[in-house]
């Protein structure tokens, strides 16, 4: 497969170009629908309905993020807030102690993930697990989470753990060994 191919499938899969995550649009169809047929028998119920479309539409939301032209340079690979930087043992691919920093994503924060570095992806899977509160110390060894090992060209490697919640219960994650 030809260069130019594999990035052309690249930008399908991450839906960079879309302003909603394509994931969102079964959800924002039925609660639209749920909310127009509320608002017909019902206008106080239908209102609080087209309210959740609204929240809907800002949660499913796909801003455009601008790379910087440094190297070497690692970015949060989510919105959110830092809730814990600490020495982990990581047991997914490499057994080995990392360090482990947390970003803890409310409602109210994008949910769609991007690539932290520049990187080839070794590895990938996904855990299945509960759905407690995201933050919760022990959510990220039980909850459901998508485990990706990175490889840097200096060859350092990086693990990354999407890890869902008892709101936002799906991971959605495109990347591919290689």
């Amino acid at each position: 497969m030809k260069k130019e191919e594999k990035m052309k499938i690249r930008e399908m899969k991450t839906k960079e170009k879309h302003i909603l995550s394509p994931e969102g649009y079964p959800v924002l169809l039925y609660s639209f629908l749920l909310a127009l047929a509320l608002f017909l028998f019902c206008p106080y119920a239908g209102t609080l309905g087209f309210l959740w479309v609204l929240f809907c539409l800002y949660f499913f939301r796909n801003p455009k993020r601008q790379q910087p032209e440094q190297k070497n340079v690692v970015l949060a690979p989510a919105d959110g807030t830092i809730i814990r930087i600490e020495d982990v043992e990581e047991k997914n691919f490499l057994n080995k102690k990392m360090k482990m920093v947390s970003v803890f994503m409310s409602p109210f924060n994008v949910h769609v993930n991007r690539m932290p570095l520049t990187a080839s992806i070794k590895d990938a899977k996904h855990i299945k697990g509960r759905f407690k509160a995201a933050f919760a110390d022990d959510a990220p060894e039980k909850n459901e989470r998508f485990a990706t090992h990175l490889q840097t060209a200096e060859q350092k490697d990086i693990v990354m753990v999407q890890v869902a919640g008892w709101f936002a219960r799906r991971i959605f994650n495109y990347l591919e060994s290689g």
